[in-house]
């Protein structure tokens, strides 16, 4: 995606230190050309932290999640493995592929919501699931 598109906003809410994805300006079709060309490229995405940081957690930002549903297209077709935190249940739903073999989330007992209509997005959009890790 374009650089003039989107970036990271440093914040802080109930002691922890947010960086928050979002978009600059509005979206045009042709900020998608590179995320499109590599999208079928990605089999393995997740958050693993090796490194101290001072950022607690990375949260997509509403308007970059509307502009994803308005796709309506899958994200990233070739996506074999998913591992999420708990903060972004609605966003993991729009990367379930027919492809996913392994969804691990790590689940936060305040996103129940949340994470029982990820489970009925796994059963409609991942049936090749074969380990799911909670």
């Amino acid at each position: 995606m374009p650089e003039d598109l989107w970036e990271l906003k440093e914040q802080v809410a109930n002691d922890l230190e947010l960086a928050i994805f979002t978009f600059k300006r509005d979206v045009k079709e042709t900020d998608w050309k590179r995320f499109d060309f590599y999208a079928p490229f990605v089999r393995d995405l997740g958050v693993i932290e090796k490194r101290p940081s001072p950022v607690n957690l990375i949260v997509i930002d509403d308007r970059v999640y509307r502009e994803l549903v308005r796709r309506d297209t899958v994200l990233l077709p070739n996506l074999r493995t998913l591992i999420t935190p708990s903060n972004d249940l609605p966003f993991a739903s729009l990367l379930l592929t027919p492809h996913i073999h392994q969804l691990t989330i790590n689940v936060d007992h305040s996103q129940s919501t949340s994470f029982s209509c990820l489970a009925r997005a796994i059963l409609l959009r991942a049936p090749s699931l074969k380990s799911l890790h909670l």
